[in-house]
C-alpha cells in the first residue's frame, strides 16, 4: 500500500529429494513437478554443477569438427544432422574455410588470364560462370581481347 512496496518472498529451502531430479529429467519437467520456475531450476542445476540433461544445443565432437576441414556445407550438414547456419558459425568459430565455396575467389594468377583469353575460356579454365568472368574484367576495367570483340 501506499506505493510501498514488499520485498520479494524468500524461495523455500531446496529438499534433497528435489536435488535429486536435477540432471536426471529435463529442467522444464523437473520445474513443474517440484514447484517451482523453469529459471530457479536452471540456476539451481547450474550453481551445483550438474550437467543439463536436454541441452538445446549438442556439443560438436571432434569428428564433426574434421568434417569441416574436408568437406563443403552441404555435405556435413548431411553427414551431422546440423542445419546451414549451425555449420557456418561452427566454420567460422574455427576459421575453418570452406574446402568447396559457393562465391567465387579470385587469386592473383587467375586475374592475369583476363583480357588475355575469352571470357568462355578464362571461365572453363577456371571452371566458374561466364558471367562471372565478364562482371570481374569490367570491374577491373580490362577491355576484353581483340580477336574476341
Amino acid at each position: 500500500m501506499l506505493g510501498i512496496r514488499r520485498p520479494p518472498a524468500r524461495s523455500r529451502a531446496w529438499k534433497p529429494s528435489e536435488d535429486a531430479m536435477l540432471g536426471k529429467k529435463p529442467d522444464r519437467e523437473v520445474a513443474r513437478l517440484v514447484g517451482r520456475s523453469l529459471a530457479n531450476v536452471q540456476i539451481r542445476r547450474f550453481l551445483k554443477g550438474i550437467p543439463n540433461p536436454a541441452p538445446l544445443r549438442r556439443p560438436w565432437t571432434p569428428k564433426e569438427d574434421e568434417l569441416l576441414g574436408r568437406l563443403g556445407d552441404e555435405e556435413v550438414m548431411k553427414q551431422t544432422g546440423r542445419s546451414l547456419k549451425s555449420v557456418l558459425h561452427r566454420r567460422d568459430f574455427l576459421g575453418i574455410p570452406n574446402p568447396e565455396p559457393k562465391r567465387w575467389y579470385w587469386k592473383p594468377s587467375d586475374v592475369a588470364l583476363l583480357g588475355k583469353f575469352s571470357d568462355h575460356e578464362v571461365a572453363r579454365r577456371l571452371g566458374c560462370p561466364v558471367r562471372t568472368v565478364q562482371v570481374k574484367r569490367y570491374h577491373l576495367g580490362i577491355s576484353a581481347p581483340e580477336a574476341y570483340g
